[in-house]
């Protein structure tokens, strides 16, 4: 190979090729898992950036983000054309928006560790990848705007459950670290290989440890998990997939419409025995008790003699007269509406604008109420007679410290109600049900999902997808789940182990800075 074909191959098509292999990895919607692809996704980027400047590593790192990011959130364009009021260019020019500034964390993974490799080559590369990255993914999820943690490098493995449970101590996080130092082992094997050095047995032994520790305690904790499980308390839940369009939700020609689907299919439910039932989020296209619409409702549902979650718009009205709207979830039971949980963690741009005057170019997504929502107070968890419900609205699920936070407060069953209609047909759905089901593994819990147009599922404590409905269908999903007691060490202390990552990162910065400034102060002494 030529040197110019060498330079093209390093330059831009290894980094695409990361690019690629880190969407392919997560999941796509294709019948076939791609996870394993995981663990050789960031090899090829590795190898091509060692020994590069720092501005051919930042375009390197800007390819292999665009490409990942362009392939694995496409769907935002269908998003903003679709329901957006977007034509297809300004979508298109919204949706690079945000692919350009995810790539920034790619961008900054190549800087970091690059920095690392040059003044710090006695830091064994394993180590200085593994911890870079995952410092960098906690970063993603608290940035601006609530973070956007989506397609962490860990949840590639959902499928793998042997190799996610340790995420009941590190949260997903700890996934992504093994990940990240398999793939630095196997790129520094190869450069080895290249340059005629020997291979770096220390670093392969330690990992292939790493992992053979890490399935052997999966596997041993499914065992106990299961164990747990089947002796604790069963609940009956049925959860109802109305598969209403998002561009007739709220359309009030098709109310009698919607209520008919969920009248029918909640009094079908009831009459099989159902303890729980679960409506998607902002199922009802009014507010439950605000409007007489809504009282309405809930006095049919008080007729059916058992326990229902379902969402709905609120609002109250301040004194400055201004309404103050809400996404909220109640717990309907036999004596009327006895609970509600409003979300806590809004979606920028779609339930809420950051800066509106900044952005008043941007055409909500949402219709009727949303675009205006507050964040609710509070973690609240809904009683219902056999156990404590963790609500989690749409994609509060994806974001692990809010969920162990439910879960240490004395969740022993989450409830996820979404809405992906805004997705159609693309692999967003699958995605979020992916990383939803990941709170299960962490902490130890059962968690029913309900979605208005898919997919919805049953997760076990273990985070497996039991049972699940496909897209664009209408469907109730009728299921016997476990009320779990207990929690894990992730539910009581949270990110600890990214914490000591990001912290270990942060004292080599610190230390490499200071080592710097006391350089040149003994230059100018001398």
């Amino acid at each position: 190979m030529t040197n110019i074909k060498k330079q093209v191959v390093a330059r831009y098509v290894a980094p695409a090729l990361t690019g690629v292999l880190l969407t392919l990895c997560q999941p796509t919607g294709f019948k076939v898992d791609f996870g394993a692809l995981a663990w050789v996704s960031l090899a090829p980027l590795l190898v091509s950036v060692r020994g590069m400047k720092p501005i051919d590593r930042f375009r390197s790192g800007f390819i292999a983000g665009f490409v990942h990011f362009l392939t694995g959130l496409y769907w935002l364009m269908y998003t903003l054309n679709t329901f957006g009021n977007l034509n297809m260019a300004s979508s298109l020019f919204v949706a690079l928006l945000l692919v350009v500034g995810e790539s920034a964390y790619i961008i900054l993974f190549t800087l970091a560790w690059g920095w690392v490799e040059e003044n710090r080559p006695g830091v064994p590369m394993a180590l200085a990848v593994s911890v870079v990255w995952v410092a960098i993914e906690f970063l993603r999820n608290k940035t601006p705007f609530g973070g956007f943690p989506w397609m962490l490098l860990g949840y590639s493995q959902g499928n793998f459950p042997s190799v996610i449970q340790i995420a009941d101590i590190t949260g997903v996080y700890g996934v992504s670290f093994l990940i990240a130092l398999v793939n630095a082992v196997i790129a520094e094997a190869i450069l080895a290989k290249r340059s005629g050095k020997p291979l770096p047995l220390p670093g392969m032994v330690v990992a292939v440890l790493l992992l053979m520790l890490t399935v052997i305690y999966g596997r041993l904790q499914i065992a106990r998990v299961s164990a747990l499980a089947a002796k604790s308390a069963s609940l009956k839940v049925s959860l109802l997939q109305g598969n209403i369009r998002q561009d007739v939700k709220w359309d009030e020609h098709e109310e009698a419409r919607i209520l008919g689907i969920y009248r029918r299919m909640t009094e079908e439910a009831a009459r099989n025995g159902a303890e729980l039932i679960v409506w998607p989020e902002a199922a009802v296209p009014f507010a439950l008790v605000r409007d007489v619409e809504g009282v309405q409702l809930a006095m049919f549902l008080m007729s059916l003699n058992t326990y229902i979650v379902l969402g709905s718009v609120d609002y109250t009205v301040g004194a400055d007269q201004r309404a103050r709207f809400t996404n909220s979830a109640f717990l309907v039971t036999p004596r009327g509406v006895e609970g509600k949980y409003s979300k806590l963690h809004l979606v920028p741009f779609s339930e809420y604008v950051p800066f509106a005057s900044w952005f008043k170019f941007i055409d909500k997504i949402t219709k009727g109420a949303a675009g205006n929502f507050t964040p609710g107070g509070e973690i609240a968890l809904l009683e219902i007679p056999k156990g404590h419900l963790g609500i989690l609205i749409c994609y509060e699920a994806i974001f692990g410290e809010l969920v162990r936070l439910s879960r240490k407060n004395g969740a022993n069953l989450l409830v996820n109600i979404t809405n992906d209609a805004w997705f159609g047909d693309t692999s967003a759905p699958r995605q979020h049900l992916s990383m939803s089901a990941f709170r299960c593994a962490e902490n130890h819990c059962y968690m029913v999902r309900a979605a208005n147009t898919g997919i919805s599922a049953v997760v076990d404590p273990t985070g497996k997808v039991l049972m699940e409905t496909g897209l664009l269908e209408e469907k109730r999903l009728d299921a016997t789940v476990r009320i779990m007691p207990g929690s894990t060490f992730y539910s009581r202390h949270g990110d600890v182990f990214v914490g000591m990552v990001s912290m270990l990162a942060l004292a080599g910065l610190l230390f490499e800075i200071i080592t710097k400034i006391r350089d040149k102060v003994r230059e100018k002494k001398s």
